[in-house]
């Protein structure tokens, strides 16, 4: 197997930190301004620990029970635990949807009515002309509307409800797609433990109320990620041995997924740049067994695989620009450059680095007097510099708070629903009670993920192997997403779509208990060479029959038969027992 390198130990050390920080910024978050602090505290360190052990105990016992099982109770067990757990899945987001009925607001009443305009036709029309303008500025905002919304309601019809039911489906795609990344890289035990946990996740389901992005574009980056690995796998039964064609032939499909992705939200380009890093490091068989000859030659340059896949993502990417062009009639912001109004809200150190009216204020400005929307993000881009050089203590201040900000709960699905509800004067005792129930159970399970997310980071470092490359993948795109928030707009919501990578890199911790656990002697290893325990296990099967002689153990007698043939012997001279049917006793 291939060694970490210098580089796989710096990651695995940051993550590791990341994680530690992320749990301490969660304790810090649940209990501030309650009346014991610290004892809350101790008890959630207690839930936490809890949960973690209750994870350990049920692996082993699985671990105990699945090689008793024949093969076929055994798959017949895996196929009803995942059909249960989607089943529970699917109803409850059904239950959340039909029980709390909430009007678009914000940013979803936005992708909301754009879908309209597409479908209606009347983009071009006076009354959309602040959406075209929006759009030009934030060309990712269409991308939503565009590619998922607007199939549907072509389908279905025009309704809130077939929005949130397009968001459900690529919500349980998702526990699909986490189940079989998991299945593919760990195994049938693992893929259960990866969809429950999608599967059940509180903040996934109750964010379905919401005509988000987030759920179609978490599905999007799913399937980039279960394409990856799949890529990127050298084990026996992976595409580079068995069908390196089809390994080849996932690189344009990377490209063409990560891009459709990007056109809904610009984060994506992350798990692009982390996807590179790791097939760098990826290579040919770890073992040498397998040739690299032919097209798996190709799939061992690590450049080349990234050259294939951002031509592709590149070419994608530019016809969906241009058909949002042709859509608006104007050039939209394109490149890093639309990140500047981000980047210039994001380290605003006066307002946290959020959303404030003196920013919008100057980038609507920039806009009216440029007319281009590449220029307005190019002075906000500008102006956030200016604001690194002239306080670089407090934006590097703001940037350690924004990140235990963006961490510190996944409360969000609790939070809008309170929040939107309440606006709208549909909130009931009722309603409001079971939702705080539900933030009572879901922390100590969110920080529990975290924990064990960080404990197989520690495991890996541990180890002088390589880790799997869906590790390194989660943790580069973690990295990634991290240091791009503390730089950019940040809201907590924003995580969404990493909380499936957390699941994986708990998932495979789980995982590595139960090869530990299935690598255990079943019975106590013996060194013969000890002293100490040779006399205790010295092998009494062989007799030494001079050593007793010697020791006075055996005594020997002889009959009286054969003292007389002895006597005749010397005095004849013959052997004793020669006559003819003379018996030989001994005694």
């Amino acid at each position: 197997m291939r060694r970490k390198n210098a580089l796989e130990y710096i990651l695995l050390g940051l993550f590791i930190m990341c994680m530690a920080l992320a749990l301490s910024a969660s304790l810090e978050y649940n209990t501030r301004a309650t009346e014991r602090e610290y004892l809350l505290q101790g008890s959630y360190l207690l839930s936490i620990t809890g949960i973690v052990m209750a994870a350990f105990f049920s692996v082993r016992l699985i671990n105990r029970i699945t090689p008793r099982l024949p093969l076929r109770l055994s798959n017949s067990l895996w196929l009803t635990s995942c059909v249960a757990v989607m089943a529970v899945g699917l109803f409850l987001r059904l239950r959340v949807i039909h029980g709390i009925v909430l009007e678009p607001e914000s940013d979803f009443e936005t992708y909301y009515r754009m879908a309209g305009h597409l479908l209606n036709g009347t983009m071009l029309s006076p009354e959309a002309e602040m959406d075209r303008r929006y759009i030009a500025q934030y060309p990712h905002t269409l991308g939503f509307p565009m590619l998922v919304l607007l199939p549907i309601f072509k389908a279905f019809g025009f309704s809130v409800q077939n929005a949130l039911y397009v968001n459900l489906a690529c919500s349980m795609i998702s526990v699909l797609l986490v189940g079989h990344i998991a299945y593919r890289t760990m195994g049938k035990v693992s893929s259960v433990f990866g969809m429950a946990l999608m599967s059940l996740w509180p903040s996934h389901i109750l964010y379905g109320t919401m005509v988000a992005t987030e759920p179609s574009f978490t599905m999007l980056t799913m399937i980039a990620l279960d394409l990856m690995t799949g890529e990127m796998q050298r084990g026996k039964d992976s595409l580079y041995v068995i069908s390196p064609l089809r390994g080849l032939l996932l690189l344009p499909l990377i490209g063409i997924v990560l891009a459709l992705a990007g056109a809904i939200r610009p984060t994506a380009m992350l798990l692009l740049a982390a996807w590179i890093v790791v097939q760098m490091m990826v290579g040919g068989d770890p073992e040498g067994k397998i040739p690299a000859d032919g097209i798996r030659s190709l799939l061992c340059r690590g450049w080349l695989c990234a050259l294939i896949v951002c031509l592709f993502y590149w070419g994608t990417g530019s016809i969906i620009n241009r058909s949002i062009q042709d859509i608006i009639m104007e050039p939209p912001a394109s490149g890093l450059s639309a990140s500047g109004y981000n980047m210039m809200v994001g380290l605003n150190t006066e307002h946290k680095g959020v959303w404030n009216e003196e920013d919008a204020i100057f980038f609507a400005k920039a806009y009216e007097e440029t007319g281009s929307a590449t220029e307005a993000h190019r002075a906000a881009m500008q102006r956030a510099l200016e604001r690194i050089k002239n306080e670089p203590e407090n934006v590097l201040n703001l940037m350690v708070y924004k990140f235990r900000d963006l961490w510190q709960t996944d409360d969000f699905g609790i939070d809008w629903n309170l929040l939107w509800a309440g606006q709208q004067g549909i909130l009931t005792e009722e309603m409001s009670g079971g939702l705080e129930r539900v933030r009572t159970y879901s922390r100590p399970f969110y920080m529990a993920v975290l924990l064990l997310a960080m404990i197989g980071a520690l495991q890996a470092w541990r180890k002088q192997r390589a880790p799997m490359p869906l590790m390194m993948l989660g943790i580069l795109y973690f990295l990634a997403v991290a240091f791009g928030h503390m730089l950019l707009e940040t809201q907590v919501r924003y995580h969404y779509s990493i909380i499936p990578v957390l699941i994986l890199m708990a998932v495979v911790c789980l995982s590595e208990w139960r090869e530990r656990a299935a690598e255990e002697p079943a019975i106590r290893v013996v060194y013969q060479d000890v002293p100490s325990i040779q006399q205790e296990h010295m092998d009494y099967t062989h007799f030494d029959m001079a050593d007793a002689l010697a020791k006075g153990h055996v005594t020997v007698t002889v009959s009286e038969a054969y003292r007389t043939a002895d006597a005749t012997k010397k005095t004849s001279g013959k052997q004793p027992g020669a006559e003819a049917g003379a018996p030989k006793k001994y005694d």
